[in-house]
């Protein structure tokens, strides 16, 4: 044999030897719960903004629960959002309504964000606020004043609880997705770049095939003030297909989730999904950002002291939550579900997952707690490597 060859293989020896360490000594400080006997699979969580609750959605119209986050009790158990595959779920600022998504099995929609039902629902009844049917975002104002929607052009403000058509008004070419700064003020929304504006850009000035694939497969940001509609800024970067806006809580960035087109991307085998950033003062795009490995719109969330930023990824067709500091975008932690999937728990076998998972960040800022089958998983990551 080859001298090269030799060493390729012990290049290779020592590669599994560490990943097997790895995998056995990784995400060993965790523990699940189950919420009740004979659960189904869980789809969406959210922890309330008081810090006291967990709203825990399920698989094929089964229960939705409150989950006690002190005594480790579910409080409550609506019938709501009775779609097969489940729902996202996502308290509003003060916890009076909590919003539900639809979800599918085949979560994401090549090239373009399927438009999809969503519920509003009172926190302590669950009693359904309002209905929308075949809207690609719907979000609720921090004020809990309006619901807020996005269906072809059109961005429709909706007074709560009444849910009552307020206020409209139309973005040229908009796309999928929404969000409305913390104050109020200010509304983001994706859409189509102009396409006579890229042609005076001097960046294209000697590529006229860049032009072309961007005019066609990638779109802008526009911010917008929320009483007249007036055009702030458009944030100056160019994504590829938007699929969810949000404001961090301070009101300091703006976070774009954006998946390429198939024919636009650089890597085949999987589909890959950028969380990147914009300054919410000046529309100016940061350079810091975090990647995923999907197959569907993963779920991201910045810890409750703006110190740990969580996406969820997949290896091997599992997925798995990845934890960075947020500040230097250096991976801390990750879980890595496909270790823990046929594990024993208090003698019951874990249901295998459907392939997704959802989770959040707890009030200690230092526990994460995510579904995995029809369990809950508390996981304390390593953040201090």
């Amino acid at each position: 044999m080859k001298i090269s060859g030799i060493l390729n293989l012990v290049v290779i020896s020592l590669v599994l030897i560490t990943t097997t360490a790895n995998a056995q000594n990784s995400n060993t400080d965790f523990e699940r719960i189950v919420l009740k006997k004979d659960s189904y699979l869980l789809s969406g969580l959210n922890v309330a903004n008081n810090h006291k609750t967990l709203a825990i959605s399920s698989t094929q119209g089964h229960p939705f629960y409150l989950f006690d986050l002190e005594s480790r009790k579910v409080t409550a158990e609506y019938d709501v959002g009775n779609w097969y595959a489940g729902s996202e779920v996502q308290y509003s600022a003060n916890d009076t309504y909590i919003l539900l998504r639809q979800l599918f099995y085949l979560d994401l929609k090549l090239n373009q964000d399927r438009e999809v039902e969503f519920e509003i629902i009172d926190t302590k009844t669950g009693k359904l606020i309002k209905h929308f049917n075949e809207y690609h975002q719907v979000i609720i104002t921090d004020d809990e004043q309006y619901a807020v929607t996005v269906s072809g052009e059109e961005v429709v403000f909706w007074s709560l609880p009444s849910g009552k058509r307020s206020k409209a008004f139309r973005v040229n070419d908009a796309s999928n997705a929404i969000a409305v700064s913390p104050d109020g003020k200010w509304i983001a929304v994706s859409h189509k770049p102009d396409a006579d504006k890229l042609k005076r850009d001097p960046r294209y000035k000697k590529n006229k095939k860049s032009l072309k694939i961007d005019s066609k497969y990638k779109e802008r940001v526009s911010v917008f003030d929320t009483e007249n509609f007036e055009l702030k800024f458009t944030v100056n970067d160019l994504y590829h297909v938007v699929y969810k806006l949000d404001f961090s809580k301070d009101g300091q960035w703006i976070f774009v989730q954006h998946i390429p087109h198939l024919k636009a991307q650089s890597a085949p085998s999987f589909r890959e999904a950028y969380v990147s950033m914009a300054y919410a003062a000046t529309g100016e795009a940061s350079r810091r950002g975090f990647m995923s490995r999907t197959n569907a719109e993963p779920t991201y969330k910045l810890s409750h002291d703006g110190r740990y930023f969580g996406v969820v990824s997949f290896t091997n067709r599992f997925p798995e939550v990845q934890i960075y500091d947020f500040e230097t975008g250096r991976m801390l932690d990750r879980f890595e579900q496909a270790y823990r999937l046929y594990e024993k728990n208090a003698g019951e076998s874990i249901l295998p997952p459907d392939g997704r998972t959802a989770f959040d960040f707890l009030p200690d800022n230092e526990t994460v707690v995510m579904i995995m089958g029809n369990h809950l998983v508390y996981w304390k990551p390593q953040l201090n490597k």
